[in-house]
């Protein structure tokens, strides 16, 4: 379903092509700061509340020639076993913000205590961006935050990208933050029950459009 600026679905593999087309259809070309042409839409919201296929397409990227692109196993290995420093392999991994932000793991040492003795609560903010770093640097974090809140038996997680490449990137924002939402959900004894994801620039590159028309 689409309203304007906000998509839901329970489909992974529907939201993430029925974004895609749009972008090819009403987004806004033009060049970047680093010289690509893309087309672009802004603070767009997306709701996904069914995992069933959250792999699929992470698995239709795999297929595509001339693309090297991480297994759904290999992301979530990354998450999960803090294999791999910020930016080292992964630009879009996030690991080390998340579970040791200046030496502090902020979900076992902050969101599981606090969900477990407040399940009420709405202070499970996972903050990602530092602006002492980051506004010193040209390679920054696309994702700003990670939020969570239980209500009852499930968990709602919500999240923001600062610039999302659809084509490239989402697949693997998704997948991530599922992994992540589960790691949590599992902890506190509750379902993972839907990921809400805001893409402040949502876009698409021109050097990809024969490729994004390819998947359809």
């Amino acid at each position: 379903m689409t309203k304007d600026d906000f998509l839901i679905s329970d489909s992974t593999y529907s939201l993430w092509v029925d974004l895609l087309k749009r972008l090819l259809k009403e987004g806004v070309l033009f060049k970047d700061h680093t010289g690509r042409f893309c087309n672009e839409l802004l603070n767009l919201n997306l709701k996904l509340t069914s995992f069933e296929d959250i792999k699929e397409p992470i698995n239709k990227m795999l297929t595509l020639k001339d693309l090297i692109y991480p297994k759904a196993s290999e992301i979530k290995s990354i998450i999960l076993d803090n294999l791999y420093d910020f930016n080292k392999v992964y630009p879009y991994s996030y690991v080390s913000r998340i579970f040791s932000y200046e030496g502090f793991n902020q979900i076992n040492s902050y969101i599981l205590p606090l969900l477990k003795k407040n399940p009420l609560s709405r202070q499970g903010i996972v903050s990602i961006w530092n602006p002492l770093k980051d506004s010193q640097s040209d390679l920054v974090p696309s994702l700003i935050y990670v939020s969570f809140i239980k209500r009852k038996d499930s968990l709602y997680l919500s999240a923001a990208l600062r610039s999302c490449d659809v084509f490239i990137g989402l697949p693997a924002n998704l997948y991530q933050l599922y992994v992540l939402g589960v790691y949590v959900a599992e902890h506190i004894g509750v379902s993972l029950k839907e990921i809400n994801l805001n893409l402040i620039s949502a876009h698409i590159f021109e050097d990809n459009f024969d490729k994004i028309n390819n998947i359809f």
